[in-house]
């Protein structure tokens, strides 16, 4: 299993297909993958469900902020 740790696209470039190039570039469509989203933040949560991650219910708090876990299987 894989986990993304962080990927941020400036404000400016939103929209831009960085993000989603980004994405591509580090993560193998094949694997499972796991990632921690900050909650609430809504624009980054719809971009990860946009490719193919759900959220499991799993919660943390990590320095003060709450973030859930966001999962992709493999095809």
């Amino acid at each position: 299993t894989r986990q993304l740790y962080v990927l941020y696209v400036c404000a400016a470039d939103h929209g831009t297909g960085a993000g989603r190039a980004l994405l591509e570039a580090v993560l193998d469509p094949a694997q499972s993958v796991g990632l921690w989203v900050a909650d609430p933040n809504p624009r980054a949560q719809a971009f990860y469900r946009k490719h193919g991650f759900v959220a499991d219910g799993t919660v943390q708090f990590e320095d003060g902020v709450r973030e859930i876990r966001m999962v992709r299987g493999g095809p």
